[in-house]
């Protein structure tokens, strides 16, 4: 009769066992499932920020493109309009230079009737 419930014990206990472990198993696939689960939102949550991000710096890349197109236009008309002031500069200086020598010469004349 004692081995009976030694034989009882031991098949409760391998039962207990077993189910442990069946459980133990189950929990484990449970576990690494929920953690992958827990991975891939946090991927996606990066993936979406990255491509906010991306959008942002494409509209702030367009946005200073287009003021560097305005800046080098105004740049390219700045320097047209001082080529065209440096040409200014030299005829008025010719003219100048021009005008000078008929004061000299005007001036020679009026000292040379005068004496």
């Amino acid at each position: 009769m004692m081995e009976r419930y030694i034989e009882l014990a031991a098949a409760v206990l391998a039962g207990s066992t077993m189910t442990a472990f069946i459980s133990a198993i189950a929990n484990r696939r449970r576990n690494k499932a929920q953690a992958r689960s827990v991975e891939v939102r946090g991927e996606l949550a990066i993936v979406d920020t990255a491509t906010s991000l991306v959008e942002t710096l494409r509209a702030e890349i367009e946005r200073v493109s287009d003021r560097v197109k305005v800046l080098e236009d105004e740049n390219r008309q700045m320097r047209l309009e001082m080529v065209r002031m440096t040409a200014e500069i030299s005829e008025l200086r010719v003219e100048n230079l021009m005008l000078a020598r008929e004061r000299d010469s005007l001036a020679a004349k009026l000292d040379s009737g005068a004496d």
